[in-house]
């Protein structure tokens, strides 16, 4: 008999394959699921994460499963087919959205489709899988977005051997040189940093997930050169989101050491709230808030609205398309490079802090 998670997983496969559900229409949720076949969720989640990992679904922390646009592994002879993989930890799987819309949107410009395939931090996977694809000899090219790109170097260096093109999306490899599109979080940081100062802020803290990632280093470079550049005795407040770190923010917090925190992403600006909220402290009166990949509303608060450093996330994923279709048809030497500027929006979660 087969299993009954087997059977769950069966069951959207066949509808993702016929169409009755289609590429970005929401999949129903666990608790439907779990009735229609009369399981426990632990048993959905089962299924679902088997689809994510063989590229049918994509999900969406407190949102959803969606359908990916997966006919076949294998596309028809004939069709000009591109890759897409993404890596990510689980509170950034709202943001690829956007970037999937302009990959796509690209690609069907210019006669194209993508198979796309999705592993949430499991550096192992997107590895077996690049070297699948570029074995495989099914797809023209790669759009990454890696977990860690300097894990995947020898691959990189056995794409270029065999002619592979392959774009690196929001990410750049430092130690060695690839095509790849990214924002400017270097400016993106800086600037938050020198709005912070220009308020009146020295004690300026930066918190966020991954340090050792490429973009998040230079979010970080841009930050400490906002801090020397503007004289301020700060040298740097770089922590980790992990639990134990942002209770030391919260402590220095009360004790008036830290008046205002960047975040890397917004679910660890929201868990700043929230955290502050239990302490009987708030935003922006006991600290100024800023974060990357924020959309300005909380659920916690209905008045108050995050300054953001908004990423292009949806251009990125065009201009990565753009690229890699560039280097399909004209493969180049060199390697290209684009950086876009992110855009800061203001909104009420930042104080000017009284002498």
């Amino acid at each position: 008999m087969m299993p009954k998670y087997m059977m769950v997983k069966q069951y959207l496969k066949e509808k993702i394959d016929r169409g009755e559900i289609k590429k970005g229409e929401r999949i129903e949720s666990e608790n439907e699921l779990a009735k229609r076949f009369n399981v426990s969720n632990i048993t959905i989640r089962r299924a679902l994460s088997d689809l994510s990992n063989e590229g049918y679904i994509y999900r969406v922390q407190g949102k959803g499963s969606f359908a990916c646009e997966v006919k076949s592994d294998i596309p028809e002879k004939g069709m000009h087919v591109i890759a897409v993989i993404f890596s990510l930890i689980r509170y950034y799987n709202d943001i690829f959205i956007d970037m999937i819309k302009g990959i796509q949107s690209y690609l069907e410009e210019n006669h194209y489709s993508m198979v796309m395939y999705y592993y949430e931090s499991d550096p192992d996977k997107e590895r077996q899988k690049i070297h699948d694809l570029i074995t495989g000899n099914e797809v023209e090219g790669l759009i990454l977005y890696s977990y860690m790109p300097e894990h995947n170097i020898a691959l990189f260096k056995e794409m270029k051997t065999r002619k592979f093109p392959f774009v690196l999306l929001d990410r750049y490899c430092e130690r060695y040189p690839t095509n790849y599109v990214m924002s400017d979080g270097f400016s993106g940081a800086y600037g938050a940093t020198e709005y912070l100062i220009n308020l009146g802020h020295k004690d300026i803290a930066f918190v966020s997930s991954e340090l050792d990632v490429s973009t998040v280093k230079r979010r970080i470079e841009g930050y400490i050169n906002a801090l020397k550049n503007n004289d301020t005795a700060c040298e740097g407040l770089v922590f980790n989101n992990d639990e134990s770190s942002l209770n030391e923010i919260m402590n220095r917090a009360e004790k008036g050491d830290i008046t205002a925190v960047i975040t890397g992403n917004k679910s660890t600006a929201a868990q700043l709230v929230y955290m502050l909220y239990q302490r009987g402290l708030s935003v922006p009166q006991d600290m100024s808030l800023i974060t990357f990949d924020g959309s300005p509303e909380l659920p916690l608060s209905s008045k108050l609205r995050l300054t953001c450093i908004e990423q292009p996330y949806y251009e990125m994923g065009r201009k990565a398309a753009a690229m890699l279709l560039d280097d399909i048809r004209d493969p180049k030497i060199v390697n290209q490079s684009i950086i876009l500027p992110c855009r800061f929006v203001e909104g009420n979660s930042c104080n000017k802090l009284s002498e």
